[in-house]
This record gives structure tokens, C-alpha cells and sequence, in this order.
């Protein structure tokens, strides 16, 4: 593998996880501020209407700019096509919302979601106008900007927000906060960026822009629709009450499985690209990333089960460890998604966004059926059916992958088995541990000693049992010198490229 790749995906995972998990941080402690100076009525109202522009953000974040950082032979047109054609689709975006907002502020039975739609729907453009600027630092493998960008826009957000709600905002304030976090996050890159739109752009260009495009569009809609079904599902047949249960267990997964995997797929996917001519160099960091990742990611994982319901007495109170079971079924789902992610980035970076796009539509309608089947039967069922809904589709994508690394599925299955076992092992000590000892204790004292308990015992099993991949995988996510790397094939490069299928 080239030594300046590794070097800048090196450099680029030191600044992506300091900072996502600061962004994280920052995120969790202005909810807990709001949630304390407004409410749970008021913060409810504002979430009714940021999870519907968070899909409308979704659909233009990850979607044309994709293009931008998996194409080999990028022209000039090409990033204008992309910028205007995202203009485009943001702007015909926030119109839905407008004319929708009415029914969905019915729907709720909540006036005041019909303004707060309409005016939240202008960061759907911002994160339109930044996707361009922020494929060009990716492709560049340009991180440390990208990395200030993703603090600066929460910090800024969250003074804006609680400076609000201090004044007597009240349910603005949370608009506030988002409207302000996305003038200065998708603003600053327009600082560290040179580029310019402009008008240069031909049809062939708009063409090949929306050729692959519309297939990540249906792509990130497919995987939406499979992720929200459990809760339109619970809604139906359960009840608001198990709906919360399901969704306090989800968030808590979900917010785990986004620290670990959004740093390596966010790094991992440009370098990808940036290895593109040469696919056994991209299969090798492939290989590379699921050595260290998993290290991490199984562990993780099987700490959540062991420590489930002393974490959620600790956040949100001894009513809500209900929810306890169906974070452990939950967890084997997020332990998917982190594998998967980077998967599914490796395929995007060179160019399989149809197939990715076929497996997302598969996994959904899979997914619609097996959990409304499972709905009546309560929420622990509905969760298995999520878990089992994934599980049947995954050999095929995992043999997909393989089959473009021209790596062996067996062999590289095989490597998951050391952290596994020893996940398992460490999980089985805490359980113990928890079982004999802990539970009597504070929830605060429970969990502080389960997880040093199970860190030990996963650190001194690593060390006897997989001590070379551990030595190997701290120099992969070392931080040397930032080397930038600038995607220049050559025309014998270009000409392997296109022979590809």
C-alpha cells in the first residue's frame, strides 16, 4: 500500500475521531441543558420536526457528493454538475416540506411543528452548499480542516441554543441551535476550500453526476425506511410507551455504533478511492481496517449487553430499564452496522453504488415484512426481527465485498473469531462480576467498576491472545506526519480503470 495513503489515513482518523467524539460530547450536553431548562414536552415538539428535515439533510449530504471522491477521471464539470444539481435537489426538497408541514403538524396533533418545519428546512441548503467543498477535502484526504469544522459548528450551535432558551425561546431555541451550527459547520469550509462553483458544466457531465447519484439517492432512502419501519411498526400495534422503551434502546446503540464507525468510514472511504487503481491495495487497507476496528468494535458491543441496564438507571432513570432487553438484541444489530458501514464504503469507493443500492432495497422490504410480522408479539420480538431482518442479507453483501477484494470470504470471516471470543469472554467476566457483586451498588458504582473490570479483562486477553494485531493496528491509527495526497491517475491508470466491470 502507498506510504503517504496510509500515512494520511493515519493522520485523518487521529483528527476525524477526536473530532466526532467531541462533537458527540458537545451534542449529548446541550441535550441534557435543554432538556432541563425546557422540558420533555418542548424538546419533544423540536425533535418531531428536526427528524423530518434530518432525512431531507440526508438525502443531500451523502448522496451526489459520493460521486465526487469514487470518480477517478473527475473534470471540472463534474463539480459544478455536482454543486448545482444539489442546489437543485435541496431546494425541491424544502418545498415538500413547506407544503407537507401542515400535514405533518396534524399528523402530530402539534401546531407549532408547522413553522418550526419551515424554518429548520433552510439547513437542508446549507448542508447542499458545503457537500462539494467537503468532497474535495475528503478526496484530498484534507482532515485536519474537516476535523475543526465538526467542532466549531456544535460549539457554536450550543452557545446559540442555550443563550436562547435562557432569553425564553423555548422550543426556537433547539431551531437556533441547528440553524447556527449549520452557518458555521458547512460555512468553514468554504474558508479551507478554494474552489468555486461555476458554469462550465456540460450535459455529459450532469449526466455522469446523476447516473451514479440516483442510485446513492435510493440507496440512503432505502436504508432510511429499513432503520425507521421498527417504529412505525411499534406505533401501530404497541403503543407510544413501548415506542419509547424501543427508542431510548436505539439511540443509545445508535450513538455507539456513530463514534466507532463514522471516523473510519468518513477516513476510509477517499482512501479507498484514492487506491482505486490498484484494488488489492485497497482490499489490503480494507484488511487493515477490520483488524483494528474490530478490536474496538466487538468489544464495545459486548460491553453495552453486559452493562445494559445499569447504563440506562444511570441516564435516564430505574423506569427506563425496561428497555434493557431490547438494548442487548439491539447491540448485535449495531455491531452489524459497523462492519457493514465500512463495507459498504469500500464498494462506494469504487464505484458500487448499485449493488449497494440493491441490498438496502432487499434488506427493506425484507425488513417491512418481518417486522410488522413480529409487531403484535411485543418489542423485544420486533427488535430480534430488525437483528434477523440484517442477518439473512449480510452473507451475500459480505461475499460481495470479498468477491471485489479478491479475498477469500472463509479467510476473511475467520479473522473476526479472536475479537469475538475475547469480547465474549470479557462480557461473561462482567456478567459475573455484575451478577455476584455490582448489582447491590449505586448504578453510578455498578457501571464504573463493570467497565474497568471488563476493559481490564479485555486488555490482558488482547495482549496474551492477538498482541501482534494489536501492535499492528495501533501503528495503522498512529498520527505521523500529514502527507496530502491529491488523486492524479495517469492515462495507462484511467484506461485500467475504465477495463474494470
Amino acid at each position: 500500500m502507498s506510504r503517504s495513503v496510509r500515512r494520511d489515513f493515519s493522520t485523518g482518523m487521529t483528527w476525524m475521531s477526536l473530532a466526532i467524539w467531541a462533537e458527540q460530547a458537545i451534542l449529548f450536553l446541550s441535550f441534557i441543558i435543554y432538556a432541563r431548562l425546557l422540558g420533555a414536552e418542548i424538546v419533544g415538539v423540536a425533535m418531531i420536526a428536526i427528524a423530518v428535515v434530518v432525512l431531507g439533510e440526508t438525502l443531500v449530504r451523502e448522496t451526489f457528493s459520493d460521486f465526487l471522491i469514487q470518480r477517478v477521471d473527475l473534470e471540472p464539470g463534474h463539480l459544478s454538475a455536482t454543486f448545482w444539481l444539489l442546489i437543485v435537489v435541496a431546494l425541491v426538497i424544502m418545498g415538500v416540506i413547506w407544503i407537507g408541514a401542515p400535514s405533518v403538524a396534524t399528523l402530530y396533533h402539534e401546531p407549532r411543528v408547522e413553522e418550526l418545519l419551515r424554518v429548520s428546512s433552510v439547513t437542508v441548503l446549507f448542508v447542499a452548499l458545503a457537500a462539494v467543498p467537503v468532497a474535495r477535502l475528503r478526496r484530498r484526504l484534507a482532515f485536519s480542516s474537516l476535523a475543526v469544522r465538526t467542532v466549531l459548528g456544535p460549539v457554536a450551535g450550543a452557545i446559540a441554543g442555550v443563550l436562547a432558551a435562557l432569553a425564553g425561546w423555548n422550543v426556537w431555541s433547539l431551531v437556533v441551535q441547528r440553524v447556527v451550527q449549520g452557518v458555521v459547520t458547512d460555512g468553514f469550509v468554504w474558508l479551507a476550500e478554494t474552489w468555486r462553483p461555476g458554469l462550465s458544466a456540460s450535459r455529459e457531465h450532469y449526466a455522469d453526476v446523476w447516473r451514479y447519484s440516483s442510485r446513492m439517492l435510493g440507496l440512503r432512502f432505502a436504508a432510511v425506511l429499513a432503520l425507521q419501519t421498527p417504529n412505525y411498526a411499534i406505533s401501530i400495534f404497541l403503543g407510544p410507551a413501548a415506542l419509547a422503551l424501543y427508542t431510548a434502546a436505539w439511540r443509545l446503540v445508535d450513538a455507539l455504533a456513530f463514534v466507532l464507525v463514522a471516523p473510519v468510514r468518513f477516513v476510509s472511504q477517499p482512501a479507498f478511492a484514492a487506491l482505486r487503481i490498484g484494488e488489492k491495495a485497497g482490499a489490503e487497507l480494507l484488511g487493515d481496517v477490520r483488524d483494528a476496528s474490530s478490536l474496538i468494535t466487538f468489544a464495545s458491543f459486548a460491553g453495552l449487553i453486559a452493562v445494559a441496564p445499569a447504563l440506562l438507571d444511570l441516564l435516564l432513570g430505574r423506569e427506563w430499564v425496561a428497555a434493557a432487553a431490547i438494548m442487548q438484541i439491539l447491540a448485535i444489530f449495531g455491531l452489524y452496522l459497523t462492519i457493514e458501514r465500512i463495507h459498504e464504503a469500500y464498494a462506494l469507493a469504487i464505484g458500487r453504488a448499485s449493488a449497494m443500492f440493491g441490498f438496502a432495497g432487499v434488506e427493506g422490504v425484507l425488513g417491512l415484512l418481518l417486522v410488522f410480522a413480529a409487531a403484535p408479539y411485543g418489542v423485544e420480538v420486533v427488535s430480534a426481527a430488525v437483528v434477523a431482518t440484517y442477518a439473512l442479507v449480510w452473507p451475500f453483501r459480505l461475499r460481495y465485498v470479498t468477491r471485489l477484494a479478491e479475498v477469500s470470504t472463509i479467510q476473511y470471516v475467520l479473522a473476526f473469531a479472536g475479537p469475538a471470543f475475547i469480547a465474549l469472554a470479557m462480557m461473561a467476566i462482567v456478567m459475573i462480576w455484575r451478577e455476584f457483586y455490582a448489582y447491590q451498588w449505586p448504578a453510578l458504582v455498578d457501571l464504573t467498576t463493570s467497565v474497568l473490570v471488563g476493559m481490564l479483562a479485555y486488555a490482558t486477553l488482547c495482549w496474551f491472545l492477538l498482541r501482534k494485531r494489536v501492535v499492528r493496528s495501533a501503528r495503522l491509527f498512529l498520527s505521523p506526519k500529514q502527507a496530502q495526497l491529491a488523486i492524479t491517475p495517469t492515462p495507462d491508470d484511467l484506461k485500467k480503470v475504465q477495463q474494470k466491470p
